[in-house]
């Protein structure tokens, strides 16, 4: 069989925004994939480019806008053959208006797929969004979810900097820049133990009602 032709579509995969993430979005997609031998997995191509600019100091205006490189990263993927594309970031999507142009095929929007995924589970009840301070500025998940008839839950702002992006800096440390690496050197905030106040089940974490 032809890879991209038949029943089969190539998915391109707009990565890098960590590594580490798009590493797990492939397993992710390996692992729920009904296949028996290799030829009945998804054809995948995989752009990972670590260097696009940081999603989050954009939108909270301390850096440049990566809109280019996800655009140029779009194009690219395009040009090789994929025919449906995935963000492997969900910051990322804050800009999926115009890497759906880019590409110029079907993108998928992890909002919605959420979304999706929540009714097929009949989930009832607030959904809490624990993200990065830039997927939570931008709005778009409390754009599809509450659209949907949800209710949307973010941790109190102490809670999100002092916690949450923290969590996200020191996973982003320990997955890919340096864990197992003798050069590198730990930030000094993501050094000791998770902040005393890091409590589970999510119900004991400091959420807000998002207004």
């Amino acid at each position: 069989m032809t890879i991209g032709a038949g029943c089969w579509h190539t998915l391109g995969l707009l990565g890098g925004m960590g590594p580490a993430a798009t590493v797990d979005v492939l397993d992710k997609i390996v692992k729920a994939t009904p296949a028996a031998r290799d030829q009945e997995h998804i054809p995948i191509l995989v752009r990972c480019i670590p260097q696009i600019p940081d999603r989050t100091a954009a939108l909270l205006g301390r850096g440049p806008s990566p809109v280019d490189a996800l655009i140029q990263g779009a194009a690219a993927l395009r040009r090789a053959g994929a025919e449906v594309l995935a963000i492997a970031c969900n910051t990322a999507h804050h800009w999926y208006q115009p890497i759906r142009e880019a590409f110029g095929l079907p993108v998928v929007h992890i909002a919605e797929a959420v979304m999706y995924e929540l009714r097929e589970s009949d989930a009832r009840g607030p959904v809490g969004i624990m993200a990065t301070s830039g997927t939570i500025l931008s709005g778009f998940y409390r754009q599809y979810l509450e659209a949907a008839g949800y209710v949307v839950l973010a941790p109190l702002p102490g809670s999100q900097v002092g916690e949450v992006d923290h969590a996200v800096d020191c996973a982003k440390l320990a997955t890919g820049m340096g864990r197992d690496n003798p050069h590198a050197t730990a930030p000094t905030h993501c050094s000791g133990a998770a902040p005393a106040r890091w409590s589970w089940p999510a119900r004991n974490f400091p959420w807000h009602w998002q207004d």
